[in-house]
């Protein structure tokens, strides 16, 4: 995940800094000056998109960030209550078993999941 992440991050910065370096540093005629012009933009608008690719690149990577991410989404909400429903997982043991109880116990306490400096929180 670090190195999708970095190589993500060069490719999204570094059109901006190659359009930085030829606008200061070479000299360009009226129609490389036209085409700095309109790639400047394009290039900044690059750049500043990598941070919205980096939640995607977490989840793509991480089975607990999407859980968490998508309970979030779908709250609708950054401070309420969340519903993590799917992150409890009986035991095979419990569901052949017919022992639901502790089960049933797991689901109710998940389903009353507070973020707020709740370090036990499985996604």
């Amino acid at each position: 995940m670090l190195v999708a992440v970095v190589v993500v991050f060069a490719l999204s910065w570094l059109p901006l800094y190659i359009v930085f370096c030829l606008d200061k540093f070479a000299t360009l005629s009226k129609e490389g000056q036209a085409i700095i012009f309109i790639a400047a933009p394009v290039a900044q608008w690059l750049g500043l998109s990598n941070s919205c690719v980096n939640p995607i690149l977490y989840a793509f990577f991480n089975d607990k960030y999407l859980k968490g991410f998508l309970a979030i989404i779908r709250s609708g909400s950054c401070t309420s209550r969340l519903r993590i429903e799917d992150s409890v997982r009986c035991t095979n043991t419990e569901r052949s078993t017919f022992r639901e109880g502790s089960c049933k116990e797991s689901i109710k306490r998940a389903r009353n999941v507070s973020f707020q400096g709740d370090d036990n929180v499985m996604l």
